[in-house]
């Protein structure tokens, strides 16, 4: 994917006292549609991530919504989660897969959908999104830090900034992503993918540290937008057929690297089908 070096953004609003997500970034122009998380997930990661969580609550909120509870079922019986036999409720998948992977599945699933919305022209996204979050995770792992964490979250909405702007305007958002400093973009749309996605993360209600990473991955200043710009960087490779990553992304050695391109490429190929 094209970087570019976003200017400094009248988008980008200061920080309140309290150092909340909500003061990173102002409003998006309402010309821009932003894909929304769906409700019943924005309530299951609520319950999720609440210190007195429970299995019975959050099974609760996921089957208000019989697409998403399927979601979750298909995924807790996968070969990623390695069961001896399939969970017979969503109570069930979701204690065998546990709440920070629920997280994780809950937001997947939102961006695949969202990317639905014209699978025929947006697939290349879907694509690189998927993978390079699921690098970011295996570079989060290297590590030492859990899966389906900050990095694969982050990673997975870096880019549906190219989502919004595509379905903004077709033609306009093709010809701006051919741009290989990324300028066009912003004097095309005046704004950036990095502050949409940014937004769209900040709308979904996950960490400011999540929506920094997004904003600044392209000149990352932080651990988590370093990986997630070392996982963009392996998984443009991946996709353009290369047998060769090049050097070593980040403080990675080669061998590291090789590893972690294996891991998730079948992890691509199992999990891709999933979010379908």
């Amino acid at each position: 994917m094209p970087h570019m070096q976003p200017r400094t953004s009248k988008l980008l609003a200061h920080d309140d006292a309290s150092g909340g997500a909500a003061a990173l970034i102002g409003p998006i122009p309402a010309r821009y549609w932003m894909p929304p998380l769906p409700e019943v997930a924005s309530h299951a990661m609520i319950l999720a991530s609440s210190p007195r969580a429970n299995a019975v609550e959050v099974a609760h909120a996921v089957e208000a919504d019989p697409t998403l509870a399927c979601r979750v079922m298909k995924i807790a019986s996968s070969v990623v989660y390695a069961p001896t036999e399939p969970p017979r409720t969503v109570q069930a998948a979701i204690l065998r897969v546990g709440f920070q992977a629920l997280r994780r599945i809950l937001i997947a699933a939102s961006t695949s959908a969202a990317y639905r919305a014209e699978r025929s022209a947006t697939e290349d996204l879907w694509v690189h999104a998927l993978l390079t979050a699921l690098v970011a995770d295996e570079l989060a792992a290297l590590a030492h830090h859990p899966r389906g964490g900050p990095e694969f979250l982050a990673a997975i909405l870096h880019d549906i900034g190219r989502l919004v702007l595509h379905l903004t305007d077709p033609q306009r958002a093709a010809e701006a992503s051919r741009d290989d400093d990324g300028l066009l973009e912003r004097r095309v749309f005046g704004i950036s993918h990095e502050e949409i996605s940014a937004y769209v993360a900040q709308k979904w209600g996950l960490d400011r540290a999540i929506v920094e990473a997004i904003l600044t991955h392209h000149r990352p200043e932080d651990e988590i937008a370093r990986r997630i710009a070392a996982a963009e960087q392996i998984a443009d490779a991946i996709e353009n057929g290369s047998a060769n990553v090049g050097p070593p992304a980040s403080d990675l050695t080669e061998l590291q690297q090789a590893a972690v391109v294996d891991l998730a490429v079948a992890r691509f190929r199992t999990e891709r089908a999933l979010f379908e």
